[in-house]
């Protein structure tokens, strides 16, 4: 059971869903059409925004979206990395922040967010697995 889904990520974020959002469409769920996609712009701009003490799941996975985006810009070799490698990467500068408990999709949805805003292809989200199922037999 393996993410072999490179160059698209199920999460939504490289569509410009936000987290909620995303996790919604992921387990099956309607969205509203309050929740139109965002451009490149507008994820950049959302992520900038974030809060520095998150209170929400979607405040959470935003912080996280912030701190990958400046990590990207001032590492872009870590674009060659997977979700959890550029995360745990970037780990240090999270050391004595809000985020605690963090989830796997959280941190997939971050890192994809962050590199849609500048105009990367996403990677595999790390709570998201295919399932490979043979019938021929």
């Amino acid at each position: 059971m393996t993410n072999t889904n490179r160059g698209q990520s199920p999460d939504g974020a490289h569509h410009g869903m936000k987290p909620l959002q995303s996790l919604r469409k992921v387990l099956g769920g309607n969205n509203t059409a309050t929740d139109a996609p965002q451009s490149r712009d507008e994820m950049r701009a959302y992520l900038e925004g974030a809060p520095d003490a998150p209170t929400s799941y979607d405040d959470a996975a935003r912080y996280i979206g912030r701190v990958m985006l400046d990590y990207f810009r001032a590492h872009p070799e870590s674009l060659a990395m997977d979700a959890y490698a550029a995360f745990d990467a970037a780990m240090p500068t999270l050391e004595g922040t809000p985020i605690d408990g963090v989830t796997r999709f959280m941190v997939g949805w971050g890192v994809n967010a962050a590199r849609y805003a500048i105009d990367a292809l996403p990677v595999a989200n790390p709570a998201i697995i295919d399932i490979d199922i043979d019938t021929t037999s």
